[in-house]
């Protein structure tokens, strides 16, 4: 099975929220259960000519667009998601968002290469096992709180759909012998 890392197409401008810190802040939102959180947050995003409605955002966490919700839905029916709405006060638009509660997994195998900092990923492999039938989860071991790693059968769905701004990186996948499993 192949797998993809999601990101925003650098082609594209996504909304930006104002405010957002110690609210949409990943390390908030990771140590918090989903009923612990409002039902929705509003926020007003920032300003810029080039802002697209994109179907994804990476910043400030990973967030999906109702129809990206509902297709990753039909993959994982028991994810839970918080609703954001996105409201651009000058264009009188607003947007809603999700935030998926993604589980974490350690899938980056050693042979994985990364900035100095571990917080950008130039070459990814990833051990099979740990995805476990997996579609959509997110990778802990690298200082990107955004790091999403989805299945080829939803990457796929994803772009049939003709949504906007989905970027995909492919990564190498590996499966281990019994033996390499136990020194992991």
């Amino acid at each position: 099975m192949k797998y993809f890392i999601l990101a925003l197409d650098q082609a594209y401008t996504a909304p930006r929220p104002q405010n957002w810190y110690g609210k949409l802040d990943p390390k908030v939102l990771d140590g918090k259960k989903h009923y612990q959180l409002p039902q929705r947050m509003i926020f007003q995003i920032e300003q810029n000519m080039q802002t697209v409605w994109t179907d994804m955002i990476a910043f400030p966490c990973f967030m999906v667009s109702d129809e990206a919700r509902n297709m990753i839905g039909l993959y994982e029916p028991k994810l839970r998601f918080l609703r954001v709405i996105f409201s651009d006060k000058e264009k009188m638009e607003s947007r809603a968002y999700h935030i998926p509660f993604l589980l974490g997994v350690d899938a980056l195998t050693a042979n994985s290469k990364f900035s100095h900092h571990k917080s950008q990923i130039h070459h990814a492999e990833i051990d099979a096992s740990t995805m476990k039938d997996r579609t959509i989860v997110r990778i802990t071991n690298v200082n990107q709180q955004n790091c999403i790693l989805i299945r080829s059968d939803l990457a796929e769905s994803l772009l049939s759909s003709d949504l906007i701004g989905i970027g995909l990186k492919e990564v190498d996948v590996v499966i281990p012998q019994p033996e390499e499993r136990s020194k992991l």
